[in-house]
């Protein structure tokens, strides 16, 4: 949808996927019609988190009986891990919450980051772009253009929390998600309870501005909008009060992300964009360089129990089109993170960076569900390894299969061995993996070569 249609619906952007839903009636038959052509058959939703996630406590769980030494590998006391029903798919204690959509996602282990820590910024650039320079335009962006010239449509958009990056400034249109939900804390706080919006001052030209405060006088009462924040909460399981205020100062940060959720959700389903990358910094829940044991578990695993809420909010909702969810039938997910954690703990009973090991979740349309790819492999300390260290492994890019043999180990950082078919899962795998799912024109694509392999028996034909 370009920002001309995006001014005329904007309004109805809170209430749409309910009215589409078979809720019509609560808010009048006229949004049904008038929302039926804008929907969009394939979307992309990117959630990138940032702080840099464990993989033995979420993706990639240690799964044999036999504990390591913990000087090589710290495991909880407590520590599980669940295998999910009917799928080849395994979680720690953090990722529990995902198992319910386990046939419709894909895990992706064994991600290699390279063989030196550059921060976080670089990893999570790395990640989203496969490339090393911080001015690279994002995957998304470069999809959407894609997109747009395959459709020969003027604009397409891309709605996003945080930052895009995109050369594509005049063609792509970039709609900042956070203004949409925290706007509502600016109108609450400057004008009260009585919403005085001609008091407002909003940037004269910006179409944005203009279209909020065109959404916001018609949730003026705020009693339609809660109303459906209580029926999308009760779709969803949250635990957030039903009679949550969003606006109100004084509401939690669960509160607030479910919100902010609320309208990422609405936004795709009421064909406001068809793509949509969102950040979730998370870097003082998993940044966990000291105290590791009692914080990064938690941290990890809210983060899991938010995605898995947006999955059932968008398996609830169905395009009117088909008739069919919007999870997994019309959105592809991808949920990525900068890298993973050592295997053992710091003398500040921490964990620092693993830039040899990461794991990422797709899942949704065009990709076959539970089943994971590659591996990490335990290095533990020996007389040639002061540290025990897990690194990401081989596979075979043609049978998917993880190369076990030592000839292909990352034990040592120099020495890779990749050749024919056998090497190392790297983010433009991933980025390739994602392009071939929507059909990418190879020739509008500038972020991996036409060489790069995609990941095998992965996408849905």
């Amino acid at each position: 949808m370009n920002r001309r249609n995006f001014l005329s619906s904007c309004g109805r952007l809170i209430i749409a996927p309910y009215a589409l839903n078979g809720l019509a009636g609560l808010f009048g038959q006229r949004v049904l019609a008038a929302e039926l052509g804008n929907f969009e058959d394939h979307l992309l939703l990117v959630i990138r988190i940032w702080g840099a996630m464990d993989c033995t406590l979420g993706l990639n769980p240690w799964i044999d009986p036999k504990r390591p030494d913990p000087r090589d590998l710290f495991l909880d006391e407590n520590y599980y891990f669940l295998r999910a029903k009917n799928a080849n798919l395994y979680f720690g204690p953090s990722a529990a919450p995902l198992e319910p959509f386990a046939n419709n996602l894909a895990v992706v282990n064994g991600i290699f980051m390279g063989a030196t820590d550059l921060g976080h910024p670089f990893a999570q650039n790395y990640i989203t772009t496969s490339k090393g320079s911080p001015d690279t335009p994002h995957f998304i962006a470069e999809l959407a253009e894609d997109q747009r010239r395959g459709a020969r449509a003027s604009q397409e958009t891309v709605l996003f929390k945080g930052q895009v990056r995109t050369f594509d400034l005049e063609t792509i249109g970039k709609l900042p998600l956070e203004i949409l939900s925290d706007r509502n804390n600016q109108l609450n706080s400057q004008s009260g309870k009585d919403f005085d919006y001609p008091t407002l001052s909003f940037t004269g030209d910006d179409p944005l501005m203009t279209a909020y405060r065109a959404a916001a006088k018609v949730e003026a009462d705020r009693k339609g909008f809660l109303h459906y924040l209580e029926l999308l909460q009760k779709k969803s399981n949250s635990n957030a009060p039903a009679t949550a205020n969003p606006f109100d100062g004084s509401s939690s940060e669960n509160e607030k992300e479910f919100f902010k959720d609320c309208v990422l959700v609405s936004a795709l389903a009421g064909g406001v964009a068809r793509f949509a990358q969102v950040d979730w910094e998370y870097s003082d829940k998993l940044d966990t360089h000291t105290g590791f044991k009692k914080r990064h578990q938690d941290g990890q695993r809210h983060a899991w129990t938010r995605v898995a809420s947006i999955l059932k909010m968008l398996s609830s909702l169905n395009n009117p089109k088909t008739n069919t969810a919007l999870f997994p039938n019309h959105v592809t997910l991808a949920v990525i993170t900068e890298f993973s954690r050592p295997p053992f703990l710091n003398d500040n009973e921490g964990k620092d960076h693993n830039y040899f090991d990461n794991s990422a979740l797709l899942g949704g349309r065009g990709i076959r569900g539970g089943q994971s790819i590659g591996a990490h492999h335990l290095f533990v300390r020996d007389e040639r390894r002061r540290e025990s260290q897990l690194s990401g492994g081989h596979i075979d890019f043609k049978t998917g299969a993880v190369v076990k043999s030592a000839e292909f180990s990352t034990g040592d950082v120099n020495r890779f061995h990749e050749q024919g078919n056998v090497s190392l899962i790297r983010p433009e795998n991933i980025l390739k993996t994602l392009g071939d799912v929507f059909n990418v024109d190879q020739r509008n694509m500038r972020l991996f070569s036409p060489s790069t392999l995609a990941l095998p028996n992965i996408i849905n034909t």
